[in-house]
């Protein structure tokens, strides 16, 4: 009934539900990207955001990707094995916490191992644009000089994680605005739900309004009031 319900809105959830098995993939894809360079980028994870089965997909598909990119052995082999040892680190560090009783959330994804730095930087300080921008960046930097100096395979899996970690961002982003659009609105229509149903114009309902209230039947438009008023507001517009 109200503006969030409107036939383009409409068509958009239909393509979004539709979209949701490539978004999944999608996803998959970033989550698997970002993970092969995520035990030396960040420190301090949570216990079930690094988890046992996280280090061994982390593992296989970063030794598959190295592999398909033609990296020397040499090479995939040395850092598949810095990987396992950071890994290890991460463990340990997990493992003290708890034996301490330290509280820390177990889904925290990290702290950026050169955030004073970045924090410098334009935007430094803002979260999406660390995660979207500067740790990407700092990926493909390496990636180029690993490039230049060691091996173009092991170079080209560093850029295909950086291209994954700024799609990575970009979809937690728009999860992230999607949700608080949602508490926005949720927020405008607590207040003026009433005012709504009672038919006042959109400029005095921050845009929100019942299409067609003001020519409903009062059967009609008691059946719409009642769906969407508290107990005590209901009382006051069918009195």
């Amino acid at each position: 009934m109200s503006q969030a319900h409107d036939s383009i809105n409409a068509v958009g959830e239909i393509v979004t539900e539709r979209a949701k098995g490539f978004r999944a993939f999608g996803l998959i894809m970033a989550e698997l990207g970002f993970c092969m360079v995520m035990p030396w980028l960040r420190n301090r994870l949570g216990e079930r955001f690094f988890s046992p089965f996280m280090i061994a997909v982390m593992t296989i598909f970063t030794f598959s990707v190295a592999n398909m990119m033609n990296a020397s052995p040499t090479f995939i082999s040395a850092y598949v094995g810095l990987l396992v040892a950071l890994s290890i680190y991460h463990l340990f560090v997990i493992n003290r916490r708890n034996a301490n009783d330290e509280q820390w959330h177990t889904r925290y994804e990290g702290n950026f191992n050169i955030q004073s730095l970045v924090n410098k930087l334009p935007k430094g300080k803002s979260y999406w644009w660390c995660e979207g921008f500067y740790e990407p960046l700092l990926v493909l930097v390496i990636g180029l000089l690993i490039n230049k100096f060691l091996d173009a395979g092991l170079s080209a899996l560093f850029v295909f994680s950086a291209a994954w970690m700024v799609i990575r961002a970009r979809f937690y982003y728009f999860l992230y605005r999607e949700k608080l659009l949602d508490e926005r609105d949720a927020l405008i229509e607590s207040e003026v739900k009433l005012d709504a149903v009672n038919g006042k114009p959109a400029s005095e309902t921050k845009g929100f309004i019942v299409k067609g209230v003001n020519t409903m039947k009062p059967n009609d438009k008691k059946a719409v009031a009642r769906s969407m008023l508290s107990e005590k507001d209901f009382s006051e517009i069918s009195s």
